[in-house]
């Protein structure tokens, strides 16, 4: 497929590949959370957790956005810093530091897809590596958060 033929056909084919990447991911997401060997927290425990509950429900939301507007996940990360000694070492704290190691992580990934941007596509695939990884990681905290379980933090 040559010229103006293989160029649409290519337009067509690499938002269908991001839409199946980004399916899965959100399908591992939810995957993962639901077969999480973490019992759920006792409904007295999570009731009493209110208003911090509704704050990592924010930040969930910050970090998903940031996938549009990047400047959220600074959001979400600066909010996750003051509230992560309100949290102590309650079952909240495993998702304030699961969101942190996100950030983190995603952050250096990024970066290094960035650096390596036109060594042989390199880049394209950390980049697009680096984003399922963080809809996987949003994804499975927050249905974590939502079924009252605490992330697997080591």
């Amino acid at each position: 497929m040559g010229g103006f033929s293989g160029m649409f056909w290519m337009m067509g084919l690499v938002p269908l590949l991001g839409l199946a990447a980004l399916a899965t991911a959100v399908w591992l997401g939810v995957r993962a959370a639901r077969q999480a060997p973490l019992p759920p927290v006792a409904e007295a425990e999570a009731a009493s957790d209110g208003n911090l509950k509704t704050l990592s429900h924010v930040a969930y939301g910050l970090a998903a956005a940031a996938l549009v507007f990047p400047i959220t996940a600074i959001a979400a990360l600066i909010l996750d810093y003051v509230k992560q000694s309100e949290a102590g070492e309650s079952w909240l704290a495993s998702h304030i530091r699961w969101r942190i190691r996100t950030f983190w992580f995603g952050l250096l990934w990024s970066a290094l897809g960035l650096l390596t941007f036109f060594v042989f596509g390199l880049g394209w695939l950390i980049l697009i590596g680096t984003g399922i990884w963080w809809i996987y990681r949003i994804v499975r905290g927050w249905v974590s958060l939502f079924d009252r379980r605490p992330m697997p933090v080591g």
